[in-house]
């Protein structure tokens, strides 16, 4: 069953619904909580930006940002991709970078994550940074960087495995990670049912809970 068809029979049978990390075009449902993902995309950029100028690249100088990411059919991944170019594009406009053309798809698929960032850095000379939009394309961009020793380009991801935690910690490398705030996500989801329940009612149905970026400013003060 369909998530609109198991929402709509719920809804039917005088079932509140909060959803959670998802949503549906139809608003049969009481209240969704989620990551608005292109403000991630958005902030995603800001941080490649960043790192790209911490590597020591210079405004006047020819460079390439490439992009991975699982698959174009998921709406979090469009727009996430969305978000980010509008940000670095406006932001080439007035520089020399550009967005490498071959946007690759993994499918969720870690060894083909890996290949496609190793095609990226093979077929250009002067790639400085890759934009992983998920947890796969992340993990597979930090192990052909570390397999490599290619320090000198950047990574920005999103989600948090042990390698990308490693590479972003060790101090020869610029990377970061964004993470979403899934703890809130249910939390906030499961205190709005109880409020349904008890009578209360919500006047929007959009909840942005936001990302946190994990640098290793980040990683320090957490340990």
């Amino acid at each position: 069953m369909s998530l609109w068809k198991a929402v709509k029979k719920a809804r039917e049978s005088g079932i509140y619904v909060a959803l959670i990390d998802s949503s549906i075009n139809q608003c049969e449902f009481d209240a969704c909580y989620m990551t608005d993902n292109v403000n991630a995309g958005q902030m995603a950029a800001k941080e490649m930006l960043d790192l790209l100028k911490e590597a020591g690249n210079l405004p006047s100088e020819e460079l390439k940002v490439g992009i991975m990411l699982s698959s174009d059919t998921s709406q979090a991944m469009v727009n996430r991709v969305s978000g980010f170019l509008r940000i670095l594009v406006f932001a080439f406009t007035r520089k020399s970078g550009k967005i490498a053309q071959d946007i690759y798809l993994n499918g969720g698929n870690v060894e083909k994550a890996q290949s496609d960032a190793k095609k990226l850095i093979d077929q250009h000379e002067n790639l400085k940074g890759i934009f992983g939009c998920n947890n796969t394309s992340t993990i597979g961009i930090a192990g052909e960087l570390l397999e490599e020793n290619r320090k000198d380009i950047v990574l920005v991801g999103f989600d948090m495995a042990d390698i990308t935690v490693q590479i972003i910690q060790n101090p020869d490398y610029f990377a970061g990670t964004l993470m979403q705030r899934q703890d809130q996500m249910g939390y906030l989801g499961l205190t709005a049912l109880y409020d349904f329940v008890s009578g209360s009612r919500y006047e929007q149905k959009y909840f942005d809970t936001g990302v946190v970026l994990i640098d290793a400013d980040y990683l320090s003060g957490r340990e």
